[in-house]
């Protein structure tokens, strides 16, 4: 990382997975902390972003981030409304000189922010009466739900480029985690959760970092599960292999401790055939909530 402040700034954009108690704007939702607890992730340092931020010297300026939040939506919270956009300067209205973004699993989860609505998430940007009829959930989405979420990440990074024109943008995609072992010993991360490929979302960043002058971090290049507690909230040590995989694309290269990290690592496995979720016996999604793990299958 080439940054000319010899204490950079950077500021966070996430959602759950990037929240800790205290450290974003009072009355966001909360997730490390907050709605649950997860052994040794209680402070800055033991989040993925706070390992990045002190391995490079710098401070944290904002982080915007807000549980169960996705990029699309309606209004706040969605990623690219103003309000988390804002929250990117930190109370002091400093611009920052790097912004971490790491979004996009609430919106894979639930297939789109009229999901969300209709699902009576805490984190929606509506609630139903504000959105024309039909008010159903669509178990499995097409290609629109793919657009509608490109053409959001495409604004939330133009939101931070006109907030920062000379900040570095760090766009992390979408990977598999590992799932709980009372799931069974043949469970395995849903990859076509909504009718989707999580590699579907994953292209949408692309395309639009490349647009905003961004650069990705390939979480899902690194070909192992990031561990977690629940198929996608990271454990301590899933924190450390992010902030690992982070500093490895800031520095241009893999550091050691990433490298081993990745050989004790449990590879993805793809087993199932079906498109989607839909219906499946062994999947605990159902219309009004999603997650991220097939139960043990036979």
């Amino acid at each position: 990382m080439d940054i000319a402040n010899p204490t950079p700034g950077f500021s966070v954009l996430g959602d759950s997975i990037s929240t800790l108690g205290g450290c974003i704007p009072a009355g966001w939702r909360v997730h490390y902390e907050g709605e649950v607890h997860v052994d040794g992730v209680t402070a800055p340092e033991h989040t993925w972003w706070g390992q990045v931020i002190d391995h490079f010297g710098g401070r944290l300026v904002g982080n915007a981030s807000f549980s169960g939040s996705c990029v699309e939506g309606f209004g706040f919270p969605a990623g690219w409304s103003p309000q988390r956009l804002t929250a990117l300067k930190g109370q002091g209205d400093e611009t920052p000189d790097v912004v971490l973004v790491f979004m996009g699993i609430n919106d894979f989860g639930w297939g789109g922010a009229r999901n969300q609505t209709f699902g009576l998430s805490k984190s929606a940007s509506a609630v139903p009466d504000d959105l024309p009829t039909p008010h159903q959930i669509q178990e499995a989405v097409g290609s629109e739900a793919l657009e509608l979420f490109q053409q959001a990440y495409d604004r939330m990074l133009a939101g931070i480029r006109e907030l920062a024109p000379q900040a570095q943008i760090w766009c992390l995609n979408l990977t598999p985690g590992t799932t709980p072992a009372d799931c069974g010993p043949s469970a395995q991360f849903t990859f076509r959760l909504r009718g989707l490929e999580l590699d579907d979302y994953n292209r949408a960043i692309d395309q639009a970092a490349a647009a905003h002058d961004a650069q990705v971090v390939d979480l899902r290049s690194l070909g192992f599960c990031v561990d977690a507690v629940d198929g996608v909230h990271p454990s301590a040590l899933g924190m450390r292999q992010i902030a690992q995989a982070v500093i490895s694309a800031m520095e241009g290269q893999k550091t050691a401790e990433l490298e081993q990290m990745a050989a004790a690592a449990p590879q993805p496995v793809d087993a199932c055939p079906k498109p989607s979720c839909a219906g499946c016996p062994f999947a605990p999604t159902t219309p009004t909530s999603w997650a991220l793990h097939c139960t043990d299958r036979e």
